[in-house]
């Protein structure tokens, strides 16, 4: 045991990216309060196939750059630790990292239960300096990067499609359960082509498809069918016995590393897309960092309070330090 205070969290279970921002947000909270971080035994998640724990996806050595982690080996312990009593949005931070007294945590240990803790983007945490802002953005730039085997298998798949890094564009079309979430989205395969910024005629520069549909879906060939130039879709180039979670670890980077990049409207997998793009343009301003979505979609890019969980990262804190207000090196593509 490392003798810091501990953070122990109820991990979301509603799908690979909902996680990834309450991951964000804890690495955050861990850094400015000085605490340690305890990942959760494997559990379900919705999407996933078979138990999901961080390690699963993301390098554990990023993960530890900034924050001291530890795995949970005893519920008991997470039981006794005070438990957060109100949404993360809710609980201010000050410039020494105390929490609010509306949040129930005290000096121990501290536990966020998944109702309070998910969905929160890292960016609308209510912290009390530029510094924090600055801090955060830093571990969470550095902390996140899919582990190096799934680098491996998003080139491999870009080989069998005939493409190379930046000389394509991509397109994730979300379908599954946005027929019941998100139904205004579930239109045709020539409607959001048609949305699609230009893309479908751009110059010629081959498309990629990145999807959940299942295969019966006719959206595939409808968008292509609308389009002037070359559509691909990435799961024709997958291994048969690539897992749910490979598969989408795949989409991830090989629209990530594409030339410009249009999203689902408030679909976190889109936005775990622009965010690593975002991540990827710190380190090389020649990376399209501009977030954008079909069927003319808009986000409130300068939200900075509430939940935010639709909002893709930006990184201004480090972009634009002296634009805020109180309320290790960047990574690049590796190729």
């Amino acid at each position: 045991m490392s003798g810091k205070r501990r953070i122990f969290f109820e991990r979301d279970a509603a799908g690979l990216s909902n996680g990834r921002l309450q991951l964000e947000s804890l690495l955050t909270v861990a850094a400015i309060t000085g605490r340690q971080l305890v990942l959760p035994p494997p559990s379900s998640v919705h999407h996933l196939s078979k138990p999901f724990h961080e390690s699963d996806v993301w390098s554990m050595s990023d993960l530890c750059r900034h924050v001291d982690l530890a795995l949970q080996q005893d519920q008991q312990e997470a039981r006794q630790a005070d438990r957060l009593q109100v949404p993360l949005a809710d609980v201010t931070f000050d410039a020494e990292g105390k929490p609010s007294a509306n949040s129930g945590l005290g000096a121990g240990d501290w536990l966020f239960p998944m109702g309070h803790s998910r969905i929160q983007h890292f960016e609308c945490l209510r912290l009390a300096t530029p510094e924090q802002r600055q801090k955060a953005a830093q571990v969470v730039r550095d902390s996140l990067d899919l582990d190096r085997r799934y680098h491996a298998g998003a080139r491999r798949t870009l080989r069998r499609l005939g493409l190379t890094p930046g000389q394509y564009v991509a397109v994730h079309i979300r379908r599954g359960d946005f027929a019941a979430f998100r139904p205004s989205t579930q239109t045709s395969g020539q409607s959001l082509a048609a949305t699609s910024q230009g893309l479908c005629q751009a110059g010629g520069v081959p498309l990629v498809l990145a999807s959940d549909a299942s295969a019966r879906d006719v959206v595939f060939r409808e968008f292509a069918g609308a389009c002037s130039v070359l559509v691909k879709v990435t799961s024709e180039a997958f291994d048969e016995d690539d897992d749910d979670l490979t598969r989408a670890a795949i989409d991830l980077l090989v629209c990530a590393w594409a030339k410009t990049f249009v999203g689902t409207p408030e679909s976190t997998f889109s936005t775990t897309i622009m965010g690593l793009r975002a991540r990827a343009n710190l380190a090389d301003a020649s990376v399209d960092a501009t977030p954008r979505f079909l069927l003319d979609g808009k986000i409130n890019l300068t939200e900075r309070t509430g939940m935010c969980w639709s909002k893709p990262t930006s990184y201004d804190a480090i972009r634009h330090p002296e634009a805020l207000a109180p309320s290790s090196s960047p990574i690049g593509w590796d190729f």
